[in-house]
């Protein structure tokens, strides 16, 4: 192994401890966030049981009013749950998303084992179904607490269905579901190798490719379009969800200067992502230089 790929996997190892670091934290805000929340969600619906009356202690006497105010005020605290809910699992995943690419590089198959024998999609439904059955129970206290108000029920039922349908819809979003290509690295010197990844992503969906199918190309910038090495795959190939397909580029022959890598195969048209330090969309670029 040459010394700048040994320090390639040095920091391909810390970075994977970060990512995981990152896991470990926003796991636990998002347990006590589900814990905590959901308590003081159900203590104000409890308390929100008690407007039923219509009075209270001194003999006042509560509006119908200020009753679908105090309703709407506990639906906009799940609202919030379920949005901050939903921003904590957005962190995971990315992290997540990054750490089994590590994994795949260093040999290490933590993150990947968890995902394969803890399906994430089943807990999101059910968290998912537990936010909705919140929302529909304050629903219903809602309608109790404004009997026999006909207007404000009507209000009350329509302002449920509305906050059930964009708790649940917040909540079960399962992120965005892509492929990803990667080339490790983008700075090199003649004679180094880069490897170039395709990562499936997909939760369900595996990643189909026909035999001799058309892949990447390397296009010089300095001599127009000139295209100065291409991969295909070999065989017809299909990517597991989470796994990934690689090829090894040996830039020996590769002349000094700047390139742009491009994604040729059809199947993977405007459904990529490309990953060096930010995620984009356009042609990524190479630099080789002279050893």
């Amino acid at each position: 192994m040459s010394p700048s790929r040994g320090r390639r996997q040095d920091q391909q190892l810390e970075e994977w401890k970060v990512a995981r670091d990152i896991l470990d934290k926003y796991d636990e805000r998002l347990h006590d966030l589900r814990k905590y929340g959901f308590s003081f969600a159900v203590g104000l619906a409890t308390a929100d049981s008690f407007l039923a009356s219509g009075v209270i202690s001194g003999g006042t006497t509560i509006t119908p009013e200020v009753k679908l105010a105090v309703v709407s005020v506990t639906f906009v605290l799940i609202g919030a749950l379920s949005l901050l809910d939903k921003h904590y699992q957005r962190i995971e995943r990315g992290a997540s998303v990054r750490a089994k690419q590590l994994e795949g590089k260093i040999d290490l198959d933590l993150t990947r084992t968890i995902s394969f024998l803890y399906d994430p999609g089943w807990m999101r439904q059910n968290v998912a179904i537990l936010y909705l059955m919140l929302t529909i129970a304050v629903g219903a206290l809602g309608v109790a607490v404004l009997l026999p108000n006909v207007l404000l029920i009507t209000l009350a039922i329509i302002v449920t269905a509305v906050a059930a349908f964009l708790v649940y819809r917040s909540v079960s979003w399962r992120g965005t579901e892509l492929s990803l290509w990667e080339f490790d690295p983008t700075n090199c010197k003649q004679g180094d190798k880069i490897c170039i990844y395709i990562w499936n992503f997909r939760e369900k969906e595996l990643l189909h490719f026909d035999k001799d199918e058309p892949a990447w190309q390397i296009v010089s910038e300095d001599k127009g379009a000139l295209i100065v090495q291409e991969g295909k795959f070999e065989d017809e190939t299909w990517i597991d969800p989470d796994g990934c397909y690689s090829w090894e580029l040996d830039t020996s022959k590769v002349p000094a200067g700047r390139y742009k890598i491009r994604v040729t195969s059809k199947a993977e048209a405007g459904r990529y992502l490309f990953m060096q330090r930010q995620w984009m969309q356009a042609d990524e670029v190479l630099t080789v230089s002279r050893p």
